[in-house]
């Protein structure tokens, strides 16, 4: 399983972002891991009268917790959050996303949140919060775990994410495999396809790949629904109130429109719970 010992948080200092902390807050006590907290100075239309007090002001959350403050100024702020997620060798990103479009003027918007996503080499853990939302703590109600596969190795490495959650706060973990119309070529090649029994010969097979997974015994159930990868993915989520989405992204460039990149960015904005991006 994996190993969190140093978790990078981003914020602008707004509300949108200080709303994601009580996550990043209770994810480190939990794995009993650091935070770095990272603010990317360029991207405020004002910067804080005193960006000392805004950081001061996170450690109403937990102030137990070891924490290191870091300030950069430049352009391009996701490229600084995988610059710095790099240098401080950190093992989890966990950031703010209010789930609108990538047109959106917030520092940590829709568009920012699934470029880290996109890129890092770490796992993301992205938070959609609304300004009317109270801060609240997280790891109480992880109780429930979603993980999304499409068979491929980029999803095998969510797994193990997906595993160490589960593990760590004795959470039910879900598999969950969409049957899509991109999902045909993969059901042909590995000789599973068949028009009247398809999804008993894919359930079969599902069990048979996530059996050969190191932690499948920790597994709860696993799951075959027919439909829109994204959709369903957040239709699951929301009929089993999962508290935890792990999906894998192959870390496309920004200009193309493959599979998982797009699931992955879609179930960002949509899911009702957080999501944590795998690259694969």
């Amino acid at each position: 399983m994996a190993d969190i010992k140093t978790i990078l948080f981003p914020t602008d200092f707004s509300d949108y972002s200080n709303k994601a902390f009580p996550y990043a807050a209770s994810l480190a006590v939990g794995f009993g891991a650091k935070i770095i907290c990272m603010h990317v100075e360029e991207f405020l239309e004002s910067d804080p009268a005193n960006p000392e007090h805004s950081f001061a002001a996170l450690e109403q959350f937990d102030g137990t917790l070891e924490t290191e403050r870091v300030r950069i100024r430049g352009h391009a702020p996701y490229k600084h959050i995988l610059e710095l997620s790099r240098e401080k060798n950190c093992d989890l990103i966990v950031m703010a996303t209010h789930g609108r479009s990538s047109l959106s003027q917030f520092f940590l918007g829709g568009s920012i949140a699934e470029d880290v996503a996109r890129f890092s080499a770490i796992p993301v853990f992205i938070v959609k919060v609304e300004p009317d939302q109270p801060a609240e703590s997280y790891t109480g109600r992880l109780k429930e775990v979603l993980f999304t596969t499409d068979f491929s190795e980029a999803s095998a490495r969510a797994f193990d994410y997906a595993l160490t959650f589960a593990a760590k706060f004795d959470a039910k973990l879900f598999v969950l495999h969409i049957i899509d119309d991109d999902s045909i070529e993969f059901y042909k090649t590995a000789e599973i396809y068949q028009d009247d029994k398809l999804k008993d010969r894919v359930e079969e097979f599902l069990r048979e790949y996530v059996n050969g997974l190191p932690g499948s015994e920790l597994v709860t159930s696993v799951h075959v629904v027919e439909g829109r990868a994204e959709s369903e993915i957040v239709r699951f989520a929301e009929e089993h109130e999962i508290d935890l989405i792990a999906i894998a992204t192959r870390g496309h460039s920004l200009l193309e429109e493959e599979l998982l990149g797009t699931t992955a960015d879609r179930v960002i904005r949509h899911a009702p719970c957080p999501v944590m991006a795998v690259r694969g």
